[in-house]
């Protein structure tokens, strides 16, 4: 969800972010690889990865990296 103090000043970014996806679907850890340069932003990306529920993956646990990016279309 992009934040919306952050919509509303008109802040854009992009978090990079590393994860791990166990077994039982739960992220079982992330970690933000690059940041956006905003708090408001960062705090956002990981509070999505907290709420995350993927399915199980095939073969016991997954490893990837994302980028996340908010921008405001106009």
């Amino acid at each position: 969800v992009y934040p919306a103090a952050a919509r509303e000043a008109g802040i854009t970014g992009s978090v990079s972010v590393t994860y791990t996806v166990g077994p039982s679907g739960r992220i079982a850890g992330h970690s933000i690889l690059r940041s956006s340069g905003n708090g408001v932003i960062d705090s956002a990306v990981r509070q999505m990865f907290r709420a995350a529920h993927p399915p199980p993956p095939p073969g016991g646990s997954f490893r990837s990296s994302v980028t996340v990016h908010f921008n405001l279309a106009r």
